[in-house]
């Protein structure tokens, strides 16, 4: 649930007055402050899940992350017309909101941390592993 956090503070920020430069910094401290709290999840479900396959589930997640971060200021450049306009920049934040939301959302409802029976490699007719 670490993503709602940010997403609620993510809309708040988007309405700052211009010149709060106090509160804008604290408003985007909390957002960085409670997104980091994923990632204890985040390391643990890849553990819980597939314990002999940790190394490719973590790279392929990181795939994703990247993939996301190279999107991100992409989207804002399309959605940005007037870069000095706080109505685009809300925007961009209600934007990255949703995707904090609907990525939650959507791991509380098909997510999970049960072992994968893939995790266990198949064993020969001797009983070993294969390749032994």
């Amino acid at each position: 649930m670490c993503f709602y956090g940010p997403a609620i503070a993510l809309v708040g920020l988007s309405y700052v007055p211009a010149g709060n430069v106090t509160l804008a910094v604290v408003l985007l401290t909390i957002v960085v402050g409670l997104n980091v709290g994923h990632l204890t999840g985040l390391m643990l479900v890849h553990l819980d899940m597939a314990p002999n396959y940790v190394g490719t589930l973590l790279g392929i997640t990181n795939m994703a992350a990247n993939i996301i971060s190279i999107i991100a200021p992409l989207v804002a450049g399309v959605v940005l017309q007037d870069e000095t306009d706080p109505n685009e920049w809300r925007k961009v934040f209600y934007i990255a909101s949703a995707v904090y939301i609907a990525g939650n959302t959507f791991y509380l409802i098909f997510g999970t941390s049960e072992r994968q029976k893939w995790n266990e490699p198949p064993e020969n007719e001797n009983g070993d592993p294969p390749g032994i």
